[in-house]
């Protein structure tokens, strides 16, 4: 992937280690030249300037249909009509 922006909104939190990031990342699939755009949050807890916790939530299921589509084996169904 190619990052072509990275735009983030910082949200005010009432506990003062707490640190909420929402990141909006847009750019191109390498592989296919598909644009994309992912959005996720990053939630980081610090102490005395140090960072003691960080943790990214995003969507698997986004993330593969941008690499190019969910593999059928996440999801196997036996429905012949779905084929």
């Amino acid at each position: 992937m190619k990052i072509a922006s990275f735009d983030t909104t910082v949200y005010d939190t009432s506990d003062p280690e707490v640190i909420l990031i929402e990141c909006d990342a847009a750019g191109t699939v390498t592989s296919s030249g598909k644009p994309f755009v992912m959005r996720y949050i990053q939630l980081l807890r610090s102490r005395d300037g140090e960072i003691m916790t960080w943790r990214d939530y995003w969507s698997p299921l986004q993330g593969a249909e941008i690499l190019g589509g969910i593999p059928e084996t996440w999801f196997p169904t036996d429905d012949p009509a779905s084929k």
